[in-house]
Order: C-alpha cells, then sequence, then structure tokens
C-alpha cells in the first residue's frame, strides 16, 4: 500500500481481506477510505453498503448503493449497476 498509495485496489482488497477474516470493523475504514478518495471505483459501493447492511446501518447502506448505482451509470457499467439494485432490493 505505501508503494501504490493512488491505486484505489490495493486499499479496497486490504478491506476485502478483512471482510474475508470476519473482521468487518477492521474492513469499514477502507472501504470509506476508497470511496472518499477514489469516489468512481465502483467495486466499493457493493462491499460497503454489504458491510454497513451486516451492522444493522440499513439507512446508510441504501444511500451507498444507491450512490454507487449513479456512478456505475455514469461509467457505462450496467452490470454494476444491476448488482447494486438487486442489493438495494
Amino acid at each position: 500500500r505505501e508503494q501504490r498509495p493512488d491505486d484505489p485496489f490495493v486499499t479496497y482488497a486490504i478491506g476485502i481481506e478483512f471482510v474475508n477474516l470476519g473482521r468487518d470493523a477492521d474492513a469499514l475504514p477502507y472501504f470509506e477510505e476508497v470511496r472518499a478518495k477514489h469516489p468512481d471505483y465502483v467495486p466499493t459501493y457493493l462491499h460497503l453498503g454489504l458491510l454497513l447492511g451486516r451492522t444493522e446501518r440499513e439507512a446508510e447502506a441504501c444511500a451507498v448503493f444507491e450512490a454507487g448505482i449513479l456512478e456505475a451509470e455514469r461509467k457505462g457499467d450496467r452490470h454494476a449497476a444491476s448488482e447494486l439494485r438487486g442489493a438495494l432490493e
């Protein structure tokens, strides 16, 4: 991460690893960082929203999914937009 501080994937991947270890609280700041610094990095929206939903922060999760849908549509990524819509439902 220190070698590639501007690469959103590296920070995102650390968050995913924490999720895989069942450590949602540790993953949250990594996803939030990616969203804040790289709002166009669409994969973050799905995993951040799912994590928020698991921690009973449903309103925040819905807002994240909705923002992700808008970003995915802006980028022309119909598949991601569809996944985010499915998560929102």
